[in-house]
């Protein structure tokens, strides 16, 4: 909506993760990258932890990050893995009746859930399945369950018997160097440690835009309108990650534990154990 009436102003989201934003007028950005990236690092994670398991895929029709996310995995799925994974839409009405038996008969250790929706459906799904299911049900998504603080992922159910692990790009225990500035000149700001992701998600938006301009922006001519802009584009051609996540965190949630347990980066296929608090002196 936006794009039909700011047409020459630097435009940035934290969060738009939508495969259109790419689409938009040269004016809008977003700090976050798309969900073709979280469906690359969630596929990449699978490979890596689970490479010879079975996957199953929940999609809620009605969330658009989510069909987008089920798109590009079962697209990667399909060409990596020469098959199509199984795949079942609802909608938030149906969550709670939705019949899973389908799905649940043949749960075993060879199958894993990709609830890549909403954090209260995710919740509600999980829990259904668990309780449906004989075996532990292994389940995989992404930044749509939300924070461990706000959301029932992972809380609800029979949580002893499901294994779950949420891919987000956005966290406060990566170890890139600008998490730990950040925290430096928070604990000198405030005498603390940063703790809610969403302050780092600010900083990191305002700081794309001061730098970019300091370092390109600045020198360029014309109003402070337009070397914001041009400086911007001038960043974002030098680097195509300027001030974006590539880390993502891979978080293990069991028996209502929640912990970072890897971290993927889907631009290089990088996967590493996560050891950055074990290196912290």
């Amino acid at each position: 909506m936006l794009a039909t009436h700011i047409r020459d102003t630097l435009t940035i989201s934290p969060f738009a993760t939508s495969l259109t934003v790419s689409k938009m007028p040269g004016n809008f950005f977003s700090i976050t990258l798309s969900d073709l990236f979280e469906a690359k690092a969630i596929y990449n994670f699978i490979q890596w932890k689970f490479p010879n398991k079975e996957i199953v895929v929940l999609t809620e029709a009605e969330c658009k990050s989510c069909t987008d996310v089920s798109e590009q995995f079962i697209e990667l799925w399909s060409k990596n893995k020469k098959n199509k994974p199984t795949q079942k839409y609802f909608i938030s009405q149906q969550v709670t009746s939705l019949s899973l038996t389908d799905i649940t008969k043949n749960n075993n250790d060879n199958q894993i859930f990709l609830v890549a929706n909403n954090a209260h459906n995710s919740a509600v799904l999980m829990a259904r399945i668990t309780e449906l299911s004989h075996n532990k049900s292994i389940f995989i998504g992404g930044d749509g369950w939300g924070s461990w603080e706000d959301t029932e992922v992972g809380k609800l159910g029979n949580t002893e018997n499901y294994l779950a692990y949420n891919v987000v790009p956005w966290g406060l225990e990566a170890c890139d160097n600008d998490i730990r500035l950040f925290q430096e000149q928070y604990r000198q700001l405030f005498n603390t440690k940063a703790n809610n992701k969403l302050t780092f998600i600010a900083y990191q938006t305002a700081m794309s835009i001061v730098s970019s301009y300091e370092k390109y922006g600045k020198n360029l001519t014309g109003s402070t309108k337009t070397k914001l802009l041009s400086g911007y584009k001038k960043a974002l051609s030098k680097n195509k990650y300027w001030y974006k996540p590539t880390d993502y965190l891979a978080y293990k949630i069991y028996n209502n534990n929640h912990s970072v347990y890897a971290l993927v980066n889907p631009s290089t296929n990088r996967l590493l154990n996560y050891n950055c608090l074990k290196n912290e002196k």
